[in-house]
């Protein structure tokens, strides 16, 4: 994973294991950092039987990779939330232009386990910066879909940034079938197994009943999202057919889709 990312200077490179539901390791994890960047949550394939089994270690996690870099006297944690906790899936008005002033409602009907997940992660983060007298530093990124090279089998800046969030989207969007149209084009017969049919809402809606799978997409069903990114960094996204076409040739040359 390390060669396929193109690192190549490790002497400074060390691993601690900690887990996001318990305390251990944490400490030791974040001894001597300037920076903290907690990067992930869990993301199931599938609908979770309980929410929780997504909430308790997104919220959880969050707050003790903060407590730790607080003991640590850290400068600044920058969390990775997420798009999910803005755009708000069954949102009345469809047409309102989202910025990174608006909030997802977790009681919203409809709202997938996911994005509750990482909405209340993020309103604990803040919410203990605000309570926090200890000079702890908080900036948040909030991605939509993070595509791009896909480094192992294994798939699963600025002093402006402290106490903002910053949405992470590349516009326009794209859809399932904008994504299969591309990779058709760009990658020729590697993507023949793609599909390109649309298969009606109500079709997903039914086989989301039985699919754990599916249920997921249900939310997002006839949903559009217009952004306003206040590009504060200078940051500038990969156009999306370049980075779903770099995740769609890695995933080829690794042997991770059939010939």
């Amino acid at each position: 994973m390390l060669r396929a990312g193109k690192a190549t200077n490790l002497e400074r490179l060390s691993f601690i294991e900690a887990d996001l539901i318990n305390d251990d390791g944490w400490t030791d994890a974040v001894k001597d950092c300037t920076y903290v960047l907690p990067v992930a949550s869990p993301l199931p394939a599938s609908a979770p039987k309980n929410e929780n089994e997504l909430i308790k270690p997104a919220r959880e996690g969050t707050l003790r990779v903060l407590r730790a870099a607080r003991d640590a006297k850290v400068k600044r944690v920058v969390v990775t939330s997420s798009s999910a906790a803005i755009e708000g899936h069954g949102r009345q008005d469809r047409n309102k232009v989202l910025t990174e002033e608006d909030w997802s409602d977790v009681n919203a009907p409809g709202l997938g386990a996911y994005a509750k997940s990482k909405t209340l992660a993020e309103r604990a983060a803040w919410d203990f910066i605000k309570n926090e007298d200890g000079g702890l530093e908080l900036s948040v990124i909030n991605p939509g879909m993070i595509a791009g090279p896909v480094l192992a089998l294994d798939t699963s800046s600025s002093i402006e940034a402290n106490g903002e969030r910053f949405l992470c989207l590349s516009q326009p969007q794209m859809s399932m079938k904008d994504i299969s149209l591309a990779l058709r084009e760009r990658l020729g017969d590697k993507a023949k197994r793609c599909p390109t049919r649309s298969i009606p809402d109500f079709v997903v809606r039914i086989m989301g009943i039985f699919d754990s799978g599916i249920v997921l997409v249900v939310p997002m069903l006839g949903q559009t999202f217009v952004v306003s990114v206040d590009n504060v960094l200078g940051w500038t996204p990969r156009s999306s057919v370049d980075a779903v076409v770099a995740a769609g040739e890695s995933l080829y040359k690794l042997g991770l889709v059939k010939k």
